[in-house]
């Protein structure tokens, strides 16, 4: 059965991380039946549904606003591409790489050993479908498509290729509270500070009789999708100036040897 049938249809969200605040606020208007938990996990931030609450004045990121009602925004929230909101696939994410790697070590006339060598990134597919609530005019679908391809490095301008494509958080929400389709140690939550980040390193677009439909002058109203995502694993490297340089060659150097004072006559 299909997971949106099966569950009432959770979203997929893939969002640019931002890694600081750029400061400033901008202007959105409430959707119907809209909450600050539902305007914050539409724009990719969960968390951030009590800063939209103060910085509005509401009571609570569940009180339901007046539809149409202004609200203020932390102006990250609205960069461009910025998040892409997309109904969940018939398949449940998977994992499909990133457990420990070990190798057999032989010995002679005895059982082996298992030596752990290390872990590869994560690697997660994520099946998606894109769908318009019309059915007869496919704009939404064909902008959020582009939005999902510049995320995986095809920007729409060609003169754009050859840049990294943008790191991403994932995570699964209904009724903009984070639910565990995806398990929740790989996405955000208010309960897992140290979620792991993402690239998407390839989309499998469906083709076949059913899918994808098509309106009267070609763009897409349905469209399903395979997302593969890597974890991005960040490399630290340490950066030193001259004087904490030439400081760690002092301390290594052998103290001269102290002069012992001269006796007295």
């Amino acid at each position: 059965m299909p997971v949106n049938t099966l569950f009432g249809g959770q979203e997929i969200t893939f969002a640019v991380e931002q890694l600081a605040d750029t400061g400033g606020t901008t202007l959105i208007r409430a959707l119907h039946k809209d909450t600050c938990a539902k305007i914050a996990s539409r724009l990719g931030h969960p968390e951030e549904a009590s800063k939209i609450a103060s910085l509005n004045r509401v009571k609570g990121i569940y009180k339901v606003l007046k539809q149409n009602r202004v609200l203020k925004v932390p102006a990250y929230l609205k960069a461009p591409h910025h998040v892409v909101n997309v109904m969940s696939g018939d398949d449940p994410p998977t994992i499909t790489q990133g457990y420990a790697k070990q190798q057999v070590v032989s010995r002679l006339g005895q059982v082996g050993i298992g030596q752990w060598i290390g872990s590869d990134p994560i690697e997660m597919q994520v099946s998606v479908r894109f769908e318009a609530a019309n059915k007869h005019d496919g704009t939404w679908v064909e902008n959020d498509i582009a939005i999902l391809e510049e995320m995986a490095g095809m920007p729409a301008n060609p003169t754009n290729r050859g840049k990294p494509p943008p790191i991403l958080r994932v995570s699964t929400t209904r009724n903009g509270t984070v639910v565990p389709l995806i398990p929740l140690n790989y996405q955000w939550s208010p309960t897992h500070a140290s979620f792991p980040l993402w690239r998407i390193s390839n989309i499998e677009w469906a083709k076949g009789a059913g899918d994808p439909w098509r309106d009267g002058v070609g763009r897409r109203v349905r469209q399903s999708a395979t997302v593969t995502l890597w974890e991005w694993t960040a490399i630290k490297l340490e950066t030193r100036s001259v004087t904490s340089r030439a400081q760690k060659v002092q301390k290594t150097k052998p103290a001269a040897p102290k002069k012992k004072p001269a006796k007295k006559k």
